[in-house]
């Protein structure tokens, strides 16, 4: 199986223990990698990646919407009226994931998509990593987009994690 490192690192791990569970004898061998698939020279079964990422020949089977939403540290809005207006979100220290190939849905595309066109007033920080930027954000570094993959099995309850998200007064 090939994965990108934050799908294996967020959400295939936690499912991989179950699936190792119910079936014992079905080894996985994963590979991992921050680069598109249509970098990987390796060989494979299945893989999972970033929709909009380069795939090659690889035929597209399945899709997940993401849940995408700004996130921090409780601490950090400690003494901060929530929730935030999106001009009030500005207000604060964004801290942006920038890749290449950019394939990931940064502070300027979110606030387009919340009807608001102009971030250049915001204070910021840049990470090339995606866990690097959840740490900056658990440290209390500033606010940074988390997303949700919700992705459900029929006929199982799903338990979602207590998160600091930040509620948007329209």
């Amino acid at each position: 199986m090939f994965c990108q490192l934050c799908e294996a690192f967020y959400w295939l791990m936690p499912q991989l223990s179950d699936f190792n569970r119910r079936y014992p004898d079905i080894e996985i061998q994963l590979a991992t990698s921050t680069r598109p698939i249509t970098e990987f020279s390796g060989s494979f079964d299945i893989a999972l990646q970033t929709n909009g990422r380069p795939s090659g020949s690889h035929r597209l089977v399945f899709t997940a919407e993401d849940e995408i939403f700004p996130v921090c540290s409780p601490a950090y809005l400690k003494g901060v009226t929530t929730p935030l207006s999106l001009n009030a979100l500005l207000n604060q220290r964004l801290l942006h994931h920038h890749t290449d190939p950019a394939d990931w849905l940064e502070w300027g595309g979110w606030f387009r998509a919340m009807g608001h066109f102009d971030i250049a007033a915001a204070e910021s920080a840049v990470f090339d990593s995606y866990p690097l930027l959840l740490q900056a954000a658990v440290a209390g570094h500033g606010i940074a987009l988390g997303c949700h993959r919700p992705i459900h099995t029929p006929g199982r309850t799903s338990t979602r994690r207590q998160r600091s998200v930040i509620g948007l007064a329209a």
